[in-house]
C-alpha cells in the first residue's frame, strides 16, 4: 500500500495512470503464476516455484534500499516529464 502513497504525493498529476499500470502489472503477475505455475508446481513440487517466487519478490525488497537513498532525486529528475511542467 504505501507504493500507492508514493505515487500520490510523488505523481499527483498523473497518479491515475500510474494506479492503472500498478493494476495491470499485478494482473499480469497473477495471470501468470495460475497459468504457467501450476503446471510446473504439479512437476516438481511447490518448493522450487515458490522459493523462486520468494527470491524474486526478495531482490525486489532489496532494490527498496537504494530507491530509498537516490529516491528524492529520481522524483527531482522525473519532475519534468509530468503535464504542465516544462
Amino acid at each position: 500500500m504505501s507504493s500507492l502513497t508514493q505515487i500520490i504525493d510523488s505523481y499527483h498529476p498523473m497518479h491515475g495512470n500510474c494506479f492503472v499500470m500498478t493494476t495491470i502489472v499485478r494482473a499480469v503477475i497473477a495471470f501468470g503464476w495460475t497459468f504457467f505455475i501450476s503446471d510446473w508446481v504439479i512437476h516438481d513440487g511447490a518448493a522450487l516455484p515458490f522459493g523462486i517466487f520468494g527470491m524474486i519478490m526478495g531482490v525486489f525488497g532489496l532494490l527498496a534500499v537504494p530507491l530509498w537513498a537516490v529516491g528524492k532525486r529520481m522524483r527531482i529528475a522525473t519532475a519534468r516529464f509530468l503535464p504542465g511542467r516544462s
